[in-house]
């Protein structure tokens, strides 16, 4: 969870520095920049292989909200796209 942080700080950080964002500003975009991540580690599969090392620690930031939504999707694509996803 700590390492996850960790990027969040350096996203944050990345957002101030490059695109002039403020620290109260810099929030959102680095939530949905971690989202974004998080599903795509999810979606190739890489993010379960953490959740196994890290335990709660990937459950609890908003890196286990991404993957809330995305596992059920991609669980269920055999379905087809409309009823799938």
């Amino acid at each position: 969870g700590g390492l996850i942080c960790l990027i969040g700080q350096l996203i944050s950080d990345f957002y101030i520095y490059y695109f002039d964002f403020t620290e109260q500003t810099a929030g959102n975009p680095t939530v949905g920049t971690l989202i974004f991540i998080a599903m795509l580690l999810t979606g190739f599969g890489v993010y379960d292989r953490m959740a196994q090392f890290g335990g709660a620690g990937t459950a609890v930031p908003v890196t286990g909200f991404g993957n809330a939504v995305i596992s059920p999707a991609i669980e269920h694509r055999s379905e087809g796209f409309v009823l799938g996803v």
